[in-house]
């Protein structure tokens, strides 16, 4: 979890407005919701699959962040990978996020910046072991960050955040003839929309990948493993 918390650090530190950042409801923890909330998280469940009630109430929401032309940072990905490389996209968000723009009237471009956010070392390295040899993925808990605040004085090497080229919206939606579709709330999304969708996300883990600095400390392990 320290990606979040590093990015709206260096953004901050930049003078830029720190982002709205979309954090599944399993961080919604005693005292820890609380704190993440006071830095712009929002949570939501994994799966809006069955609810049609809180799939409206939820694009409202990214509506009006939208709207307001309100940073908005989610991983789109969904989830952590084990093995460094990037998991295919999961669009919902980002269909969400297309499916408000075409709502609105206003026409302000949205622009994706890809980010990459590589460490020399990990905290939570022996947990990756355990589950990549079958152990069950351990939920997030106060027990848990308790135990991981010992570590915070360790010594894990650099970070490195690069921004990658960004990816137009209004650009992809032109390329898939979808430009001019203006949607409401309830509308699906037409198949030219869905191209787009698709072709976004793909957009940004490239980007992502042209971003990926090459860690010593990877490198060493690579030449070892392949016997170089």
């Amino acid at each position: 979890h320290i990606d979040y918390l590093l990015l709206s650090y260096i953004i901050h530190r930049r003078g830029l407005m720190v982002p709205y950042i979309a954090a599944g409801d399993n961080l919604n923890l005693p005292f820890v919701g609380q704190m993440l909330r006071g830095g712009g998280a929002f949570f939501i469940r994994r799966s809006f699959r069955g609810n049609g009630l809180y799939t409206t109430v939820f694009k409202e929401y990214l509506y009006s962040i939208v709207s307001r032309n309100t940073p908005l940072e989610y991983f789109i990905e969904g989830g952590r990978s084990r093995t460094g490389r990037l998991l295919p996209p999961k669009t919902g968000m980002l269909a969400m996020t297309v499916h408000s723009h075409l709502r609105s009237t206003s026409n302000k471009p949205i622009v994706f910046i890809p980010t990459y956010i590589g460490y020399e070392r990990l905290m939570e390295g022996s947990t990756y072991i355990g589950e990549m040899q079958g152990k069950p993925k351990e939920a997030e808990s106060l027990i848990g960050i308790a135990k991981t605040l010992r570590k915070i004085e360790r010594i894990f090497g650099k970070v490195h955040v690069n921004f990658g080229e960004p990816v137009f919206l209004d650009d992809v939606l032109t390329a898939n003839q979808a430009r001019d579709v203006k949607l409401n709330i309830n509308d699906e999304l037409p198949t030219s929309v869905i191209h787009t969708v698709d072709h976004t996300a793909h957009a940004i883990l490239e980007n992502i990948n042209k971003a990926v600095v090459a860690e010593i400390i990877a490198r060493v392990a690579g030449d070892i493993m392949t016997g170089e």
